[in-house]
């Protein structure tokens, strides 16, 4: 127990004898040990600095931790702030600022040496004013300006206190450029790398973000295998789209006559940009169906249909919002009926639009070509059918390659090329490229003609798709976290939803 425990109570036996124990020394051979000497610097640091994020409110925390000093050594003082006492507590902020971050410029400043030439501070020649505080000595001594503009007060770069003054500058000039901000900063503060400090602010705010998007620059994809793979005929992977409305008119006789609407459905081959153009009465089912019905009648049965997504109607014009409900509601129903066909419909993704740039670019050269003639005019629809008919044979007249200076050339390839002497349901072909033309009958010779077409399709068109028209460079990939907008056409950008 620790009651019998003589150590605890008496300590050891020499305290009680007087007789010390010896100290006995270890014998060490030092002669190869080297002496090292360490030097620690201790970096003053001011955690205040750093507890606000907005200046006017740390400026007038140290103007009234100032007063409270003034008043406590005997003059009182009351009420709201001057702006004495604000201008001293800005000249705090500055010092503390500075003791933090030019310590040693500072020391060699105050015994009156010259700045190594290693500083940051070199180039602005620096000299201490009255107060302690670190100005720009510079070249305009003599310049006829304000004397703060010639001697500005010197900031360190990436510091929290040069951020908050440059972000207060950027809010009291209505959020400017980086430009205007860095000069108007520069008439009292000089802040190192102040460009990039006024950037980073510029770029960093929310509301210039929304004000003044940019739209990540990505690099054009492969084209799809439906647009590069040849096929036996026109139309077998078909893209739909719809413009319109257009105003008609029941008939040319005179008075009052009712005005309806009508749609173009413009249909595009994947393959060889062939177009088709159907005049639609009314966004119903009946009413595409029946204008697909007479697509295939004259252009074959196709394999595949893609259209639009609905949700790229969002926030477009009334008309074009018609056109999406009525592709909404009648999604199911239009399907079931293809289906039957054997004929599979897909939709591009939702907010894509560029999928469908094949029929939008159609789209864009049908209505230029019918607002030239119509010229605001209400037609009848046999005047808009003869006129559509006239405009489909004219697209499908456009060169698919270049033109050739060489007159020895034969003509260019053109989508009407893969549309004359194809039937509704093509059979089996063989392939009468190798026999002569003399072994042929005739209607073999009109095959080997069009295959000599398609031969055509591979070795000029289907290269020149090769090329990057637009979306050259590659950007930096979106990650998780990053700030976005989701960009909608008809919409102000400060109304995009913020992602």
């Amino acid at each position: 127990m620790w009651k019998d425990n003589q150590l605890w109570w008496h300590g050891p036996h020499w305290l009680m004898t007087g007789q010390w124990p010896q100290y006995q020394e270890i014998g060490i051979d030092t002669s190869e040990m080297k002496s090292m000497v360490m030097l620690t610097k201790k970096h003053s640091r001011y955690d205040i600095l750093r507890r606000f994020s907005e200046y006017e409110k740390f400026q007038r925390v140290i103007a009234y931790w100032l007063r409270f000093k003034t008043n406590s050594l005997g003059a009182k003082k009351s009420g709201p702030l001057t702006p004495d006492e604000l201008d001293q507590a800005d000249k705090n902020i500055v010092k503390m600022t500075q003791h933090e971050a030019f310590l040693f410029e500072k020391q060699v400043l105050e015994k009156k040496h010259q700045i190594p030439k290693n500083s940051n501070l070199t180039s602005l020649n620096p000299f201490l004013d009255n107060e302690g505080i670190i100005r720009v000595g510079g070249r305009l001594s003599r310049a006829d300006i304000p004397e703060i503009q010639k001697h500005p007060t010197v900031l360190p770069a990436k510091h929290h206190i040069t951020t908050i003054i440059t972000k207060r500058e950027h809010q009291r000039l209505h959020h400017c450029g980086p430009e205007q901000l860095l000069y108007s900063i520069r008439q009292k503060y000089w802040p190192l790398s102040g460009r990039r400090e006024a950037r980073k602010i510029t770029r960093n705010c929310l509301r210039c973000f929304r004000n003044r998007p940019k739209t990540p620059e990505i690099i054009m994809s492969d084209l799809l295998s439906d647009r590069v793979r040849g096929v036996l005929r026109p139309f077998v992977i078909t893209g739909i789209d719809y413009t319109g409305p257009l105003q008609m008119r029941e008939s040319r006789r005179r008075g009052r006559i009712p005005v309806s609407k009508v749609w173009i459905a413009v249909f595009i081959c994947f393959a060889t940009k062939a177009v088709h153009l159907e005049l639609v009465t009314e966004l119903s089912t009946e009413s595409f169906l029946a204008a697909l019905r007479r697509f295939i009648a004259r252009r074959g049965i196709c394999s595949k249909i893609v259209s639009d997504n609905g949700t790229n109607f969002i926030g477009a014009a009334r008309e074009l919002t018609e056109v999406y409900e009525f592709l909404q509601q009648e999604q199911q129903t239009i399907t079931n009926q293809l289906a039957r066909q054997k004929i599979e419909w897909k939709f591009i993704p939702p907010r894509a639009p560029h999928f469908g740039g094949l029929w939008e670019a159609a789209v864009k050269i049908t209505k230029r070509h019918l607002y030239t003639i119509t010229k605001g005019l209400i037609w009848t629809f046999e005047e808009y059918y003869t006129l559509l008919v006239e405009i489909e044979s004219i697209l499908n007249s456009r060169p698919l390659t270049p033109l050739s200076s060489d007159p020895n050339d034969i003509s260019v390839l053109t989508p009407a090329h893969f549309l004359i002497g194809d039937t509704l349901l093509l059979p089996a072909e063989n392939n009468y490229q190798g026999i002569p033309d003399n072994k042929l009958s005739r209607w073999q010779h009109l095959q080997k003609l069009r295959q000599h077409f398609w031969k055509r399709w591979h070795e000029e068109y289907l290269h020149e798709l090769q090329k990057h028209h637009k979306w050259y460079s590659k950007g930096k990939n979106l990650e998780i976290g990053t700030l976005i907008l989701l960009k909608e056409d008809n919409i102000p950008p400060l109304q995009w939803v913020l992602g």
